[in-house]
């Protein structure tokens, strides 16, 4: 694995933690595949972990991919501010070259589905990397915060791969918990009621993380999770088989079907569902079929 950093791209005095780990924490992560079939891996790690309690504020994020750009955010709620970037692969004619540029963030509070996007301050860094070419397998690295008064930095590890093929992840090796289960999605294919819901008949591209929202537009938006979160709402009501997730809702019944397996290992899982008919995001205004995916929900 050949790993590029990125000297320092965002400096910023909000992020501030006390200094008390030496290993890092990982923030959050999430991963998407653009139309180009590159799928990107993302994890913002605080080097060093620092104080985890005030690492928590920042309470969210994720990845949406439109064509070969893939917005990465994440967002702040304590300050009402998020922040992020895009970032557009290409393939070069060698076919094993990728073009990576970070771009930046074009989706607004609305689009990212921010509570009261009116009330949300984006955050803009003062400068972008120069694009880089990359490999399948590398991993490009570069700061998203530095606090200037105790070195502590969020660390943004970008991995890029080709077809899925091959994919690691960098930094100490640590036990599997259930917290670690990601739902991916890959081509995926809506079936309400037994009927195929046609604006997913040709989507492509994949999507991944703890959390994976999907919106379509005659039943609202659906959060998934395979770790139960009363809490906030999430109720059982579905299983995960391999490469499809089933689930009854509002007196209809849905099938989700993917390419590959949707959750990790061999068993059957239980899938946790938090369904928000009314939700109609103002930026998607004639848009019937979206997904995205985020460490938190």
């Amino acid at each position: 694995m050949n790993l590029k950093r990125i000297s320092q791209w965002l400096t910023l005095c909000c992020l501030v933690c006390t200094l008390a780990k030496a290993e890092p924490l990982i923030v959050m992560k999430a991963g998407a595949t653009n139309r180009a079939k590159i799928h990107v891996q993302f994890e913002a790690r605080l080097e060093p972990s620092g104080d985890r309690t005030q690492a928590r504020r920042l309470g969210g994020g994720g990845v949406m991919a439109s064509d070969y750009v893939i917005h990465r955010y994440m967002q702040d709620r304590s300050h009402k501010t998020y922040f992020g970037y895009d970032i557009a692969v290409e393939p070069l004619q060698d076919g094993s070259t990728l073009r990576v540029s970070i771009l930046p963030l074009s989706a607004g509070p609305e689009r990212l589905g921010l509570e009261n996007p009116e009330t949300w301050k984006k955050l803009a860094p003062p400068r972008y990397p120069p694009p880089q070419w990359v490999r399948s397998g590398d991993t490009l690295a570069f700061d998203l915060f530095v606090n200037p008064e105790t070195g502590q930095k969020l660390v943004e590890y970008v991995l890029f791969g080709r077809n899925h093929r091959r994919e690691t992840v960098a930094g100490p090796a640590r036990d599997f918990t259930v917290h670690d289960a990601e739902i991916r999605l890959r081509a995926p294919r809506l079936v309400v009621n037994g009927t195929l819901a046609e604006a997913t008949a040709s989507m492509d591209g994949m999507i991944s993380g703890p959390f994976v929202k999907l919106y379509w537009a005659p039943k609202g938006q659906f959060t998934f999770s395979l770790v139960p979160h009363p809490e906030l709402g999430f109720r059982k009501l579905g299983e995960v088989r391999g490469s499809t997730a089933a689930f009854e809702s509002g007196g209809d019944s849905y099938e989700l079907n993917s390419e590959g397996k949707i959750a990790p290992g061999s068993a059957a899982f239980n899938l946790y569902v938090l369904h928000d008919p009314d939700y109609r995001p103002p930026i998607y205004r004639g848009t019937e079929f979206f997904m995205g995916a985020s460490d938190k929900p």
